[in-house]
């Protein structure tokens, strides 16, 4: 099985980060539960890049997690497609890097008093 190199001209992470090059993207082969699990894998890699000395269940389950949020948010947009697949991905990421702070901090969305 060959592994293709994550690129930064394409791997630009929000906020500015960079997929680490050291993390080698798996190609597609085993059906959904062997893709699944390849991306299990490749958001743990992430995560022990940026957290070295993190607890190994810990980093598994996280992303786990990721995984199975990503995975429900891309059942959902099959039935509210009139979102587009760069929002969506947008919407994904940033909620994932701010932990969701970013809801609060909208312009207009009555929220401000509750901060």
């Amino acid at each position: 099985m060959s592994a293709k190199l994550a690129s930064p001209d394409r791997d630009r992470l929000p906020g500015g980060g960079w997929v680490p090059a050291r993390v080698a993207l798996p190609p597609c082969e085993g059906g959904l539960a062997g893709e699944r699990s390849r991306t299990v894998e490749v958001i743990a890699a992430l995560l022990r890049a940026y957290a070295p000395d993190a607890d190994a269940d810990r980093v598994n389950a996280y992303a786990n997690m990721l995984s199975g949020a990503a995975e429900q948010l891309g059942r959902w947009w099959v039935n509210n497609r009139h979102i587009s697949r760069e929002t969506i991905t947008r919407h994904h990421a940033e909620f994932l890097w701010s932990g969701g702070r970013d809801l609060r901090d909208e312009p207009g969305d009555g929220d401000a008093a509750r901060a």
